[in-house]
């Protein structure tokens, strides 16, 4: 740290220094001088016994004494370094030049080198460098309790090693301190005397200055400086070398030095255990810290999560509420925002009567109320006892109740936009902690709010522009029954591109017209104003379907959009029941007779609007007396889920609906929309439907055979082969057997009761069939030669099969469309469709006049054909072919177990 760097501030005692990083271990400093004190004294009566070692042993003593100091002075210099200690600075720097001093004493003394050593010191000087060291180490310690500057202590230390040197080589000099017996002079004694009382006097400062409760190297300085006193005390007592009290006075000496290195290292061990305690317990909190940190990191998180989820303003009321009362631990919250059509409402509440996510004013949260909570609630308020509670808020409110209670303004850019507030009855403090992150959360809260009315508003006039787009009214004829729905996707503005339209055409002529512009918004819900004042226009000029399609086409164009729209029109004769069908990418209507018998109106469908040079069909269909019809958008058929596989289910829901309701379209269109959980999808969805009234005479009969009748079988095609074909299929023929656990080996026999077919196939292969060629079908029909012959076939399939499971009869669909593909593809003259649908097995004959057999593709990815018999092979129980009579045509045929 740049703290250790530099020199520490002079003026600041050492005591009062604030920068201690750490706390550290204290000792008593009073009971340590008096157990010093008692140590001496009891030291000082063993002297009545005047035991006087060997002068040998004092050289040991002399050595003792600097080894201890050098020791001393390098643990204590780390030491004020550590912890930048002023004051164990100068204890430093003052036994540094003691222990020099002690040095230079210990190389003069006669019993170590003769002759006053190398510097050839005399007695008088060696006398004076005792002084010296005793000097050095008092006035250090003195420096250091009165807070000398920290910039004196280099000077201080040069000057004191100059002056041992000087005394060394007796450069200075002296007066006589010593006799030549070795006995004190009286200028000596004095020295001694006034020593003794300086080394109290700074002993005393030093006791003063650190207190009774010390850190433990200060302790031990003060006891150093008390023994230093008695070492002083008991040399000048003496006044000789060599007796009992002076041997007693260097035993001193070496104690002073000793305690301060032993104190040294006791301070170094045990602040190396106060640190280890220290750095544990910091670990400790700052892992509580992070915790901490981590909880709050979490609620706001979560919070922010559930805000992002909200989109209206009371979604976010509710999930700020909710994630308040969970944060806080608090079990109450309301959230209070001033609105245009009240004074104040309740958006969110939790825990206080209302159920979560209401809007509701009064009861309490009124206007004044709001209005004498404001002042309240400038800055976060948190009130934690009952008293504070009625201290603050106004009787008569919901919050007299309140124990505790959080009040947090939700701010946007200045603008204040509610209220949040919180409580119990119970008291509860809350922590630091807790009162941040529900002030987190009020902030969160104010961006999620702004964004929630916003879009309120903006969902508002996108709602109003939709309802006035769609028209206000339906039927224009009494006697036709009809019913509309529109419904938004579940997300966004919640405006979009359907539509639904009815418009007169005569006395009894009405256009039923159903459009969807692909994609959301305000773009879409414009285009889609414009198609169907469009379609109000063309239909008055000209009604007919394909008509109005082809001016669609030019609007389309015109407006150059790149929105794909799609249509479906229907021109319905409300008197004979004729319906005119026109469809340009739009899904077919659905047409349902009294008896809840369905029918998909596919026929008339052409492609989308806007594209190139579009063929406009359309298709003639006569509907039963009684009859419904109903035109939609994909949104109702269409999910994630199944995509547009769901039209067969909703075909299916249809017919058992219309049969339960029996001609009440509105309870029709309504049920429609629940049992496709219509309010869970992501689209719009537009719903039309309108019943045909029952008519008198043969016109009803006429009308039932459209659905009623199941298909009779027709006769014969025009083309000879054909013809023999079906002749051949009404005559019996020899079948052959195959006898039970073979494939070979086969005789002819009677005829088992499920009959065989036995057929090669392309690579040579036997194929048997479980139904015979030679079984009447019950079910034919023959297709012109065509592109519509394949939707044709699967109209014709679909209505012939209704027993069938749904799976069963669209793999039958799909496996019959690839076989009339081919044969319109390459076979010649119309296409005949045999069909045997169940019980135990589902067949299809498919014969056209080409008697080349098919030829199976390769799997060449990148080819655009050839996987017709590739798919029939994949799916179907089995299959083969057979060829006509005389060369005639051929047959292709396959079978689905049921």
């Amino acid at each position: 740290m740049a703290a250790r760097e530099v020199a520490e501030p002079a003026a600041v005692p050492w005591e009062m220094d604030p920068r201690r990083p750490r706390p550290e271990r204290r000792l008593d400093l009073y009971a340590a001088v008096a157990i010093g004190a008692l140590a001496s004294l009891a030291y000082g009566a063993a002297l009545s016994f005047d035991i006087v070692p060997p002068r040998g042993l004092s050289v040991v003593f002399f050595a003792a004494a600097p080894i201890s100091a050098a020791f001393a002075v390098v643990v204590i210099g780390m030491r004020w370094r550590a912890e930048v200690d002023p004051a164990l600075s100068w204890v430093s720097a003052g036994l540094a030049v003691g222990w020099f001093a002690m040095v230079l004493q210990l190389v003069s003394f006669p019993a170590v080198l003769p002759g006053g050593g190398p510097l050839g010191t005399s007695d008088q000087a060696s006398a004076a460098l005792y002084l010296l060291f005793h000097l050095a180490f008092v006035g250090g310690a003195l420096a250091g309790a009165i807070g000398a500057p920290g910039s004196w202590r280099v000077p201080a230390l040069v000057l004191g090693v100059a002056v041992a040197v000087l005394l060394a080589v007796d450069l200075v000099p002296l007066p006589v301190l010593l006799r030549r017996d070795t006995t004190f002079t009286p200028i000596l004694l004095a020295t001694e005397y006034v020593m003794v009382a300086f080394t109290a006097v700074v002993a005393v400062v030093w006791v003063r200055r650190a207190g009774r409760s010390a850190t433990t190297l200060r302790t031990w300085v003060g006891v150093a400086l008390s023994l230093a006193l008695y070492d002083v005390l008991l040399n000048a007592f003496a006044a000789e070398r060599f007796s009992a009290v002076w041997w007693a006075s260097l035993s001193f000496r070496v104690a002073t030095y000793a305690v301060l290195a032993v104190g040294a290292v006791y301070s170094v061990l045990t602040r190396l255990a106060e640190t280890e305690s220290y750095t544990q317990s910091e670990l400790d909190r700052r892992e509580a810290e992070l915790r901490t940190s981590l909880g709050l990191t979490r609620e706001l998180l979560g919070c922010a999560q559930d805000l992002a989820k909200a989109v209206t303003p009371t979604e976010v009321a509710d999930a700020l509420c909710r994630d308040a009362v969970t944060a806080s631990g608090l079990r109450r919250a309301v959230l209070l925002v001033s609105r245009d059509h009240a004074d104040t409402v309740v958006l969110g509440r939790v825990g206080h009567g209302s159920s979560p996510a209401a809007e509701t004013s009064g009861t309490g949260w009124d206007a004044p109320y709001v209005s004498s909570l404001a002042p309240l609630a400038r800055q976060p308020l948190f009130l934690e006892t009952p008293e504070e509670v009625r201290a603050r808020v106004p009787a008569g409110t919901p919050l007299q109740e309140a124990a505790s209670l959080a009040v947090l303004p939700i701010r946007v850019a200045g603008e204040r936009l509610a209220t949040l507030v919180v409580w119990d009855t119970v008291p509860h403090r809350l922590s630091a902690s807790e009162r941040e992150v529900l002030a987190g959360q009020a902030s969160q809260g104010g961006q999620a709010l702004r964004r929630a009315l916003a879009f309120e508003n903006e969902a508002n006039a996108a709602a109003t522009l939709q309802r006035s787009l769609l028209s206000p009214t339906l039927s224009p004829r009494e006697d036709l029954a009809m019913a509309a729905r529109y419904l938004p996707g579940e997300a966004g503005l919640r405006v979009g591109g359907d539509w639904y339209d009815c418009v007169p055409i005569d006395g009894h002529k009405v256009a039923l017209v159903v459009g969807d512009v692909m994609g959301k918004g305000l773009r879409a819900a414009a285009v889609m104003g414009q198609m169907r004042t469009a379609v109000r226009s063309l239909a008055s000029a000209d009604p007919s379907p394909a008509a109005v399609l082809r001016g669609l086409d030019r609007l389309h164009s015109m407006l150059e959009v790149d929105e794909i729209a799609t249509v479906a029109y229907v021109l319905l004769d409300a008197e004979t029941g004729i319906a005119r069908v026109a469809r340009a990418g739009h899904l077919p209507p659905i047409l349902v007779d009294d008896e809840g018998r369905t029918l998909l109106l596919e026929d008339g469908g052409s492609p989308p609007l806007g594209t190139p040079n579009p063929q406009r069909l359309e298709a003639e269909v006569v509907v039963p007396p009684g009859g419904v019809l109903i035109l939609y958008t994909d949104g109702i058929v269409e999910d994630r889920a199944t995509g547009l596989d769901g039209l067969e289910s909703f075909v299916e829901l249809v017919g058992a609906t219309a049969r339960r309701k029996r001609g009440d379209v509105e309870a029709l269109a309504t049920e429609l929309l629940v049992a496709t959980s219509a309010n869970q999808r992501q689209d719009d969805i537009a719903l039309l439907v309108a019943r045909v009234p029952m008519r008198a005479g043969t016109a009803e009969r006429e009308g039932a055979d459209v659905l009623g009748s199941r298909p009779e079988p027709v006769t014969a095609p025009d083309h000879p082969a054909l013809q023999a074909e079906v002749a051949r299929s009404l005559t019996p023929e020899v079948g052959l057997s195959r006898p039970s656990g073979t494939r070979q080996g086969l005789t002819s026999g009677a005829r088992p009761s499920l009959p065989t077919e036995v057929v090669r196939s392309l690579d040579g292969a036997l194929h048997v069939g479980r139904v015979p060629s030679y079984a009447a079908a019950p079910y034919a029909a023959s297709f012109p030669d065509g592109p519509e012959a394949a939707s044709a076939v699967r109209r014709w399939i679909r209505q012939s099969s209704r027993g069938l499971d749904r799976l069963l009869r669209e793999d039958t669909v799909l496996l019959a469309t690839e076989l009339v593909t081919n044969a319109v593809r390459h076979g010649r003259g119309e296409v005949a469709v045999r069909l045997w649908p169940g019980p135990d097995v589902v067949r299809v004959e498919v014969s056209d006049a080409n008697p080349h057999r098919p030829e199976p593709g390769g799997y060449d990815l990148d080819a655009e054909d050839g996987r017709g018999l590739l798919i029939v092979g994949a799916l179907s129980s089995r299959w083969g072919t057979a060829p006509l009579p005389g060369g005639a045509g051929k047959t292709v045929w396959f079978e689905l177990d049921c």
